[in-house]
């Protein structure tokens, strides 16, 4: 076995035994319990699933409804069996971070490195995934998660071979995730924007960027910091739009927080910097769309 197997199998077993007890929780009566009389009183379709018929906004996720049919028809409702769901598809995501982490490193530090281990188990570990992991509805960001880190792996995968398979894989792989929960939808933006089927070339000649100096960048360090000032920025925008707004005034609140603060600031730095209109144009509507996208998904959370 190599040493890259013996690490993620290592991880694996850490997080697996820190999790085992989930397994003989009790049903969450937050949302669990009224899941469970539906499944246990009804007979639902996939039909239903992916085509509801209700007159009220509801949340549009037929890719749980179709794992909660999963527990039914296979698992015959044993909470035991639903819970380690959870728990599989959460190893697979601390593999995937792994595999993520790997990725971003320089080939020459690759196989030496502790960083994918340590990413590993800080992502398998770290309390904030308890709720996920142990409350069977809780899935949803669990499942949603393994989509959006599968579709990042097929994004550094293309960046490495230049592969059009894998470039193409990567949006394809996001599409059960959005199924799934609306979260994706922010990957999906930043993918896009700055990939080659939109801005990145643009941007790059802009920027004064090439593919040497992108290839010199430590990707780990680039991401985790911008991991880190993405959810400062999304509590924040939280705490301006307030915890009784939906969907669209979430949208419009981010909207505003991006034209009327971002985009204008960022037009002040672009005067003095004496940077190109496009350059300007690419960073502060991204910036725009983000916000919006991002006020979109705390409405519909709360």
């Amino acid at each position: 076995m190599s040493a890259t197997a013996k690490r993620i199998a290592i991880a694996s077993l850490f997080v697996g035994l820190a999790f085992f007890p989930s397994l003989f929780a009790e049903v969450c009566t937050v949302d669990d319990l009224d899941m469970y009389k539906w499944l246990a009183g009804s007979e639902p379709s996939l039909k239903e699933l992916f085509f509801p018929n209700v007159a009220g906004g509801t949340y549009y996720r037929p890719l749980i409804g179709v794992s909660y049919l999963f527990d039914k028809y296979v698992w015959a409702l044993d909470t035991r069996l639903m819970h380690l769901d959870n728990l599989l598809f959460h190893l697979v995501n601390a593999i995937l971070v792994y595999y993520l982490a790997y990725l971003l490193l320089p080939r020459p530090e690759r196989k030496e490195s502790m960083v994918p281990f340590m990413s590993s188990l800080l992502f398998g570990l770290h309390p904030v995934t308890t709720e996920s992991v142990a409350w069977i509805s809780g899935r949803t960001d669990i499942m949603a998660c393994t989509f959006v880190l599968l579709s990042a792996s097929f994004l550094f995968k293309f960046r490495e071979t230049r592969s059009i398979p894998t470039l193409v894989l990567a949006p394809l792989v996001l599409v059960p995730g959005l199924l799934i929960k609306e979260t994706p939808l922010a990957f999906v933006l930043g993918a896009l924007w700055y990939s080659p089927l939109l801005f990145v070339k643009r941007w790059m000649k802009e920027s004064g960027v090439n593919e040497e100096r992108v290839k010199d960048t430590n990707m780990a360090k680039l991401f985790g910091l911008t991991f880190i000032l993405s959810l400062v920025a999304s509590f924040f925008l939280a705490m301006f739009i307030g915890a009784d707004a939906g969907a669209g005034s979430g949208a419009l609140a981010g909207f505003m927080a991006g034209l009327g603060w971002v985009f204008t600031f960022m037009g002040i730095n672009y005067m003095f910097e004496r940077k190109t209109l496009t350059h300007f144009l690419i960073n502060s509507l991204y910036s725009v769309a983000s916000l919006t996208l991002m006020g979109l998904i705390i409405g519909i959370w709360q």
